[in-house]
């Protein structure tokens, strides 16, 4: 399905980042692990297993926490990013683990205060969200916080890797643009997509209409949690937002119309998306190349001789016109995407600069250039 688009699996680990020795939650110490494998105990019943080498375009990290430390039984923060310590914990764990490889980790709830639960009154709490400090002991301002996730963040880079993390600015004071290129949840609404260019801040996913119109990729957690083996659920998100999200973020951003019916977003190469009363489309020139849940979309991850197409409920016969530089071409390609491989269906002809196709239910064909 991705064949050479790049993948990243980060192995949720049990360990606060931070405590006195690199152990995990059962106690188990880190460095006492065979030299191929390191495991990262979850819980009882549950272990990740980080090889040395993996395949299939993939690159493995970790999910860590580093915003609180145990020291003499108190909940305090790490000398508010400065001390040795922390730089310490960073240098064992890009010891023990490929982490440099990778050239990224992911550090979850970096927030620069904390999420406080509050009686509501009723027997219940709610969470506070208002700005303070994020340890009662220390006394440590919001800007303290800050500046001192500022120098974990470059001390990450130091050794060549970036840091991404769970929320662009949520319980934050600022995006750290610059220091964060990716957000697990890509938030902040329009001005974001206006202010930075894919290439230099981008998600993860974002549930908003501007995500559809800008791009929004997928989260695999809950897919993989349900079914590891069947993985229900996850050709329709790969392709109605994975497909979209990294083909869009190729192309710069250009303009914005927004009214109260209808929203556009224009990009390079002719490209334009628009949401009009639930109706979805993307076009490139006068061509349609996605419509609410059937798509037909270059797909450069692969080569520039290849084309995704994928629908969601299925339909009998839909034509598709082809893209301009496939004007000399008479014949395709065309191969069912499974969750067993590439399987070859035979070949198509074009007539007039368009194919076209019969997809079922939630059926993804490869067409190639013969």
């Amino acid at each position: 399905m991705r064949k050479k688009i790049a993948g990243l699996i980060i192995v949720i680990s049990g360990m606060i980042f931070g405590f006195e020795d690199s152990r995990d939650l059962r106690g188990q110490s880190l460095s006492s692990t065979k030299s191929d494998t390191i495991f990262i105990s979850y819980s009882d019943d549950l272990r990740f297993k980080i090889p040395q080498k993996h395949s299939y375009h993939q690159t493995l990290t970790m999910k860590l926490f580093m915003s609180q430390a145990l020291f003499d039984g108190k909940l305090k923060r790490k000398d508010n990013g400065k001390s040795e310590f922390a730089r310490k914990r960073i240098d064992s764990i890009c010891n023990l683990l490929p982490l440099s490889d990778a050239g990224t980790v992911h550090i979850d709830a970096f927030h620069s205060w904390p999420p406080v639960p509050v009686p509501d009154g009723r027997g219940g709490y709610r969470i506070d969200l208002t700005p303070g400090p994020i340890s009662p002991f220390l006394g440590y301002s919001v800007e303290d916080e800050t500046e001192a996730q500022r120098r974990i963040f470059r001390y990450w880079a130091s050794k060549e890797i970036d840091v991404t993390s769970e929320g662009v600015d949520f319980l934050r004071e600022t995006a750290f643009e610059g220091y964060e290129p990716m957000a697990w949840w890509f938030g902040g609404g329009l001005r974001y997509y206006l202010k930075w260019p894919a290439s230099f801040y981008c998600g993860g996913q974002e549930n908003s209409e501007w995500g559809k119109l800008f791009g929004t990729s997928m989260h695999g957690e809950d897919i993989v949690r349900k079914d590891r083996d069947q993985l229900p659920g996850f050709k329709e998100d790969f392709c109605l937002k994975t497909v979209i999200w990294y083909y869009l973020n190729r192309l710069d951003r250009q303009y914005v119309i927004d009214t109260k019916n209808y929203k556009e977003v224009g990009f390079s190469s002719g490209v334009k998306t628009s949401l009009s009363e639930g109706q979805y489309k993307i076009t490139l020139g006068n061509r349609l190349i996605a419509e609410n849940n059937d798509i037909f979309i270059p797909a450069p991850w692969i080569n520039s001789s290849s084309i995704i197409a994928y629908s969601k409920e299925g339909y009998k016969s839909r034509d598709w016109s082809l893209p301009d530089e496939w004007s000399e071409v008479s014949s395709v390609k065309l191969s069912l995407i499974t969750d067993k491989g590439k399987v070859k269906i035979g070949v198509a002809k074009i007539k007039s600069g368009a194919i076209t196709l019969a997809l079922q239910k939630d059926e993804m064909v490869l067409i190639e250039k013969m």
